[in-house]
């Protein structure tokens, strides 16, 4: 409704504040969403705006808005668009409360009545917020209310507010049966287009958007922002490939031999299959290239590369720590962290050499190099290399010091298929997407609860929706402590 009384492009121009990611890895941390002073003014401003847009159509809000409406119209349309924005029904109080707010500044001001009436519902905190308050406490607990439920599951899996027919089934009462809220998170998860929540949560934790805008010098040419953007993109419609087209599993996401490219990034890569002039995104095989899943993509190599070489540091230490969930120690204030640049006839391996010897960087890159010497048949782009100052790439590596992840592989598909089949790796990515559903960092309290979504890992492939599902599921994400 509101979409459709608002100017084309209303809403991608206002300037809404935007959290960054907190100490769960992701923007819905619930201890980063917090409004500042500055929040708050900026939020008003652009409340303001829209309120001022929507209420120059009054008719596309509400046929009856138009011209001089009266206070049974008001009440009707209160009734139904603050529902709906409320994410819940009306109270009596609400709806007397807002129309008499209505009322008030007609009687002063009628042609601004509507506008400040949008103005207050834009800026209140029922909309703002996620309240989670619950129904009354039992045995220590205390469950969220149905429409507390169905905010719950419709943000986390889809960014956004219940449909319909979340709505409905909260509304009659059916979502306090634990079968109907899996019916509604198998609903959901069913397609890619409703469930952007998992995407944001994906997308966020590969941090795709970084390779837009990431510098490069011009050793690399031919690469351009057309280029990180068609590498965002990629990295985006591969993991909805991999997750709802094919087995959605973390060993699809890890050694999937095919990515999803236009043209022009196909022909960027060296790739066959796809004419450079086609900008149609599909699926295209990876052919002899030895590439393999979400760890062989553009955005990945590029943004973990540094502008005139190849960063072995940088990747190894986020296989590290996004998928082995492993906390590398930043170095010493008194080392100097920038790598060698390149030399003649040396490979990057034979200048990181030093990493070996020097006691002070020894004991942290050893956990972080041997693994980064795996991508080294890519170059800082992305693209397909065999040879480093002249000399045949090494891309032997090991994964040493871990939990339960050593071992030695060559090269990127060898590591993709040693890193599929790590428990290490599957407790990660349950600890890693518990953080997301959850919008927080798990305590010792949360251990029952990760054990059990380890075990649902475990016990469906290793399917990732499947494992968002059974946390969306589970009592914890529909249950507080009493306080």
């Amino acid at each position: 409704t509101l979409a459709r009384a608002l100017p084309k492009g209303t809403f991608e121009r206002l300037e809404i504040p935007r959290q960054g990611r907190g100490g769960n890895g992701f923007s819905n941390d619930s201890d980063r969403l917090l409004l500042s002073l500055n929040d708050v003014q900026q939020h008003y401003g652009a409340m303001m705006k829209l309120a001022e847009a929507a209420a120059a159509s009054p008719g596309a809000l509400a046929p009856c808005l138009v011209g001089s409406p009266d206070e049974g119209c008001v009440g009707t349309f209160v009734s139904s668009f603050a529902s709906r924005l409320f994410r819940r029904p009306l109270t009596d109080e609400e709806r007397t409360d807002l129309v008499g707010f209505w009322k008030n500044h007609r009687a002063s001001d009628p042609s601004s009545a509507l506008a400040l009436l949008l103005r207050r519902l834009f800026m209140s905190p029922q909309l703002l917020f996620r309240p989670e308050l619950g129904g009354a406490a039992s045995g220590g607990v205390v469950a969220l209310t149905a429409f507390e439920k169905a905010s719950a599951l419709a943000f986390t899996i889809t960014d956004g507010p219940p449909d319909d027919e979340l709505m409905a089934d909260a509304r009659s009462g059916a979502l306090d049966q634990p079968d109907r809220l899996t019916f509604h998170a198998d609903r959901l998860l069913a397609k890619a287009d409703l469930a952007r929540g998992v995407l944001t949560m994906m997308d966020e934790l590969f941090r795709v958007n970084a390779v837009v805008g990431t510098p490069k010098d011009e050793v690399y040419q031919g690469y351009d922002a057309a280029i990180a953007e068609d590498m965002a993109r990629e990295t985006r419609a591969f993991l909805r490939e991999a997750l709802w087209n094919d087995k959605g599993s973390i060993e699809t996401l890890l050694t999937a031999r095919y990515t999803v490219a236009n043209g022009r990034l196909a022909s960027f890569y060296g790739l066959s299959g796809k004419a450079a002039g086609d900008a149609t995104f599909t699926r295209v095989a990876v052919g002899q290239q030895p590439r393999a899943g979400i760890l062989g993509q553009g955005s990945m190599l590029t943004t973990l590369a540094h502008a005139n070489q190849n960063d072995v540091v940088k990747r190894g230490r986020f296989v590290r720590e996004l998928l082995l969930c492993e906390e590398v120690p930043a170095p010493p204030p008194t080392v100097n962290a920038v790598p060698p640049p390149p030399m003649g006839d040396f490979t990057l391996r034979e200048r990181l050499a030093v990493h070996s010897t020097d006691p002070g960087c020894a004991e942290c890159h050893r956990l972080m190099d041997p693994i980064g010497f795996a991508f080294e048949r890519f170059d800082g782009v992305g693209r397909y290399r065999d040879k480093d100052a002249g000399k045949a790439i090494d891309a032997r590596g090991e994964i040493v010091g871990s939990r339960a992840s050593d071992g030695t592989f060559d090269g990127l598909v060898e590591l993709a298929a040693h890193l599929a089949q790590s428990t290490q790796v599957r407790d990660c990515v349950a600890r890693t997407t518990f953080r997301f559903v959850f919008g927080r960092h798990e305590d010792d309290a949360d251990a029952c609860a990760l054990e059990a979504a380890n075990q649902a890992l475990v016990a469906n492939g290793g399917e990732l929706r499947r494992l968002v599902a059974h946390l969306v599921t589970s009592p914890g994400f529909t249950q507080r402590a009493a306080q």
